[in-house]
């Protein structure tokens, strides 16, 4: 039994936690694992600080790492951190890393990924960014060298949450070139995350790989609006099996020095946004 608590308000990842025999919420005793989810900083600044000084494992929203405070908080902590990064457990973005790994597409020269989530809930583009960039990172395995970003947000409420677009353009070592698209649709009244789509295309010296990871699916269509149905266990649940193998002394799912380049990269993200020009990524990661 892994005993846990959560800080935040609840997304599908805590419901899906809470659901789980193998986790039990605290009472009273120091938990093994420490959730934060994306509105942790904002809704318990002083329990996130908490959090990252204390010697529990963290099971974080990859969007917190846009937070300075976590950013810092992560560099200097030797403590286990989990990045909650479903993106690289799609069955279908499992396979194409495993096809680019084996090398059937020859040597990978460019990715393309495109996100799109529809949402009632406040999302931040350069957050939801993270997941792919992660998936992007794993299919070609080298290190960002150079980044140029650029947000075109329309700023919402609330009820709406941020809407737009979010682009992201990385040079690797090798020239290896990578492109992520991020955009955000409004949903009013929607306070979980659709995705509306969720696509990569890998070119390769001897040939192209394109992956949709929103199928196989069932479509769903109510008075409500549309939906997707899995036949295949969630990304989110393949997650929480790793999290458990990892506390039980298994393989890591984010390695320190991952933890670290990821924060780097966003930090990058960060500047380029803001001064509109190419960023050197710190540490070459």
């Amino acid at each position: 039994m892994i005993t846990t608590a959560t800080v935040g308000r609840a997304d599908r990842l805590t419901a899906l936690l809470a659901a789980d025999t193998r986790f039990a919420s605290g009472a009273g005793v120091e938990p093994q694992l420490i959730q934060l989810s994306a509105t942790a900083v904002a809704d318990a600044a002083d329990a996130v600080q908490s959090a990252l000084d204390g010697s529990s494992a963290l099971l974080m929203d990859p969007a917190l790492l846009t937070e300075p405070v976590v950013a810092n908080g992560l560099r200097a902590r030797r403590a286990p951190v989990l990045l909650a990064l479903t993106g690289r457990h799609e069955r279908a973005v499992q396979s194409s890393l495993a096809a680019v790994a084996t090398g059937r597409l020859g040597l990978p020269w460019n990715v393309q990924a495109d996100l799109v989530l529809a949402t009632g809930a406040p999302v931040g583009l350069i957050g939801a960014a993270v997941d792919p960039l992660d998936v992007v990172l794993r299919t070609v395995r080298l290190p960002v060298t150079e980044v140029v970003a650029r947000c075109h947000s329309v700023p919402g409420n609330a009820a709406t949450g941020e809407a737009g677009h979010a682009t992201v353009q990385c040079r690797h070592h090798n020239g290896v070139t990578s492109t992520v698209v991020v955009g955000v649709v409004p949903e009013p009244g929607n306070e979980a995350t659709d995705v509306v789509r969720h696509r990569y295309r890998v070119s390769g010296s001897h040939g192209e790989l394109v992956i949709d990871a929103t199928k196989p699916a069932l479509a769903v269509r109510t008075a409500r609006g549309s939906a997707r149905r899995w036949g295949a266990p969630l990304a989110g649940q393949l997650l929480l099996d790793g999290v458990v193998a990892q506390l039980a002394g298994g393989p890591t799912l984010t390695p320190p020095e991952a933890v670290t380049a990821l924060a780097d990269l966003v930090e990058a993200i960060q500047e380029s946004v803001a001064s509109g020009q190419p960023v050197t990524v710190a540490t070459g990661r």
